[in-house]
């Protein structure tokens, strides 16, 4: 009988912990996905960004010997994503 309880009182606590730590996880990415929209959109900066990206979303030759930039391609894709979510911007929905 006391091994049964431990057994379930184990398994409420994992499930107790599992949830919690989910809500937690939602809580900070919302905070973080507010804190990236709080900055403005600039759409020449967008157009920009949109001119040098290839029609399939490429950018060319991203391999590792063409020294391909990894923290100004994902500077432009938070840029993109904000100007896409911002009804301040002209790229709001937009396909580009």
């Amino acid at each position: 009988m006391k091994s049964l309880f431990n057994i379930l009182l184990t398994i409420a606590l994992f499930i107790i912990s599992t949830n919690s730590n989910a809500d937690d996880f939602e809580i900070i990415k919302g905070r973080v996905i507010n804190q990236l929209m709080e900055s403005g959109v600039n759409d020449e900066s967008i157009a920009g960004i949109i001119d040098i990206v290839n029609e399939d979303g490429s950018y060319g030759d991203l391999s590792r010997e063409a020294g391909f930039p990894h923290g100004s391609h994902t500077r432009n894709l938070v840029s993109l994503a904000r100007a896409y979510n911002s009804e301040l911007s002209r790229y709001c929905n937009s396909p580009k």
